[in-house]
């Protein structure tokens, strides 16, 4: 019996069984795209099971919950079509368990014509219930009784648990069968079917709906805002490229994505707790079909950034193309290729050395340029990996926003056209430390003392690549596992041999502690070395260490060191002066420093 209720965006609110609900000819329903995969555990589906054998040997009735649904704007002349809006969770949960007993007692219970089966169709709809993208593979082999025993996902989980406990539990027998299936049949439930004259509306419950519970992240907010649409043709339509960027970008990291996107348009800083409510402020009354092919755009740029891969967009379609592959031999003699591949270990380096900070510039400046002039995006980009590696080796800021707040004032100078998108004038920008001293080139006065003290090995590594980089050194690829060895060993024992060779050369049992302090971290003790060096050699005595040093040197520098007969106090503190000041001259400094210009830029 229908109960009217005079509420917005409701149009009845009703009291069903199950079969009621899901039974019969004349309906099927669709989990949108915008619904979260199923999710339910093991622990959950023995809950259930548990609690419906409990009413069954009671006789008592019980309650599933809510289904909140609204009819589909394509709907068939056949069957109406329903939306699940809440309760696809315990809906598709309790069709593995129907799954689980037709499958059991095959020849005692005719389930599919019921529950499962939808005559009326034999095509897309032939079952009652059509899962989202994610599920519907799986959903399909157990509803046609077609299953894979290799499969391990949350679908497959849900029916093996019901069968087991169907064979396990003694008390579940052929005569008794029907009665437990009857107790599935009158479980009770409300449904609550929405008008869906304004599909706005009907987003705004399911926000609502879905605040409780497993909380939903930015990127299942913003897909949800993205393809909620009342006709599932077009949500399959908005699907496809939504797909594409989950491919591109990755699954985990589509808030990260959609956060730069967000700051790359608005210019302004965004905590992670409010991407969406500002992504959907920005964005609401944009085509949403412009918006998913503008961020298919952005996420080949931040593939670019993240991963170093390379694709090809069809400009008009925003489809991928193809992956550009740089194994590829016959490229290796264009301008284009050697473009990219120069793109391509800037951003392996400034990805190492982390840019969360400035990554929606990156975004700014590779749709501006990436398809018109490579050879301009490959000069900002080396200033901007320069200047990174400047800022995180002296790190004038303890944390805090200044760098973001810099970085948004030039991407909103250049929006404006207050200043060209143009090394020259970037560099300028960056120079000046109007915004805050927290965020200001270091000098080579602070570049040279940082590096003098204490390097990291992470920062080490890129700084190290860079300098062989614009010496014009031929090296290996960055990520072809070359790293940064310590001269003088990280740890030295003194109880082995090796050990009381280092404290001799050190300075003796008095001094080799402070020597080692000192210097253990500072430039002057750091290599290129193409793979790390065997563990024995790199702990031994300074001779065997050299000679394993010189076969796997990367880069002159490095080559000079394994030829010094000695390393000790002298050799540390003579290459840590030299070197720290020949490497301030090489990694691109501010443009003013003291009031006069740095010209080796």
């Amino acid at each position: 019996m229908k109960k009217e209720l005079k509420m917005d965006n409701i149009e009845s609110i009703d009291g069903y069984t199950f079969e009621e609900f899901v039974g019969g000819s004349d309906k099927v329903f669709e989990i949108p795209l915008f619904q979260r995969n199923y999710s339910w555990d093991k622990d959950s589906c023995e809950q259930i099971f548990d609690d419906i054998l409990n009413a069954y040997s009671n006789k008592e009735n019980y309650y599933i919950g809510n289904f909140m649904f609204y009819k589909s704007s394509d709907t068939s002349p056949k069957f109406n079509k329903f939306i699940l809006i809440d309760g696809q969770q315990r809906i598709t949960t309790l069709l593995l368990l129907l799954c689980a007993i037709r499958d059991t007692f095959s020849n005692l219970i005719k389930i599919d014509e019921e529950f499962l089966i939808n005559n009326n169709d034999k095509e897309k709809y032939r079952f009652k219930l059509k899962q989202n993208y994610n599920d519907y593979a799986d959903f399909l082999e157990i509803m046609e009784n077609k299953k894979s025993v290799e499969k391990k996902s949350n679908i497959y989980i849900a029916y093996n648990t019901f069968v087991n406990k169907i064979n396990e539990n003694k008390k579940i027998t052929a005569h008794n069968i029907e009665g437990i299936y009857n107790t599935i049949k009158r479980l009770e439930s409300i449904g609550i079917e929405l008008k869906c004259t304004n599909i706005e509306k009907v987003q705004d419950i399911f926000e609502k709906i879905n605040s409780t519970g497993v909380e939903l992240s930015p990127a299942d907010l913003i897909r949800n805002f993205l393809l909620f649409s009342s006709s599932t043709d077009i949500q399959d339509k908005l699907h496809e490229y939504w797909k594409i960027i989950e491919d591109i970008v990755g699954e985990k990291n589509i808030s990260k994505f959609a956060k730069g996107y967000l700051i790359r348009h608005t210019y302004e800083d965004v905590s992670n707790e409010k991407v969406y409510f500002e992504f959907k402020k920005k964005f609401h009354e944009m085509n949403h079909e412009d918006i998913l092919k503008s961020l298919v755009r952005y996420a080949t740029f931040f593939s670019m950034i993240e991963n170093q891969k390379f694709y090809e967009l069809d400009k008009d379609d925003c489809k991928i193309i193809n992956e550009y592959d740089f194994n590829d031999n016959s490229n290796k003699n264009s301008k284009k290729y050697n473009q990219l591949q120069k793109l391509k270990t800037t951003f392996a380096l400034l990805n190492k050395i982390g840019t969360d900070e400035i990554n929606p510039f990156f975004f700014q400046l590779c749709d501006s340029l990436y398809y018109t002039d490579l050879e301009r995006l490959n000069d900002i980009c080396e200033l901007m990996l320069e200047f990174m590696i400047r800022y995180r080796i002296v790190q004038p800021s303890a944390g805090g926003g200044a760098l973001s707040n810099k970085i948004r004032s030039i991407m909103e100078r250049i929006s404006t056209g207050e200043c060209q998108m143009s090394k020259k004038d970037i560099y300028t920008l960056l120079s000046n430390n109007e915004n805050s001293e927290a965020s200001r080139y270091p000098s080579n006065g602070e570049f040279i003392n940082a590096l003098k003290g204490s390097v990291t090995i992470k920062n080490a590594r890129v700084l190290l690549y860079q300098y062989a980089r614009r010496k014009g050194e031929e090296i290996l690829p960055f990520d072809s596992g070359i790293t940064v060895e310590h001269l003088m060993p990280q740890d030295i024992d003194e109880k082995k041999e090796e050990g009381q060779w280092w404290i001799k050369n050190l300075g003796g049992k008095d001094n080799w502690k402070d020597v080692h302090n000192e210097f253990l971290n500072c430039i002057g003790n750091m290599a290129l070395v193409s793979r790390r060096l065997n563990s024995i050699m790199s702990n031994g005595p300074w001779d065997d260490k050299r000679k394993e040093l010189s076969q796997k040197a990367m880069g002159k520098e490095t080559q000079k060191v394994a030829k010094m007969d000695k390393w000790s106090k002298l050799q540390l503190n003579n290459r840590n002066k030299r070197f720290s000041c020949e490497i301030s001259q090489i990694i691109t400094g501010p443009k003013y420093e003291k009031g006069i210009s740095n010209n080796w830029l």
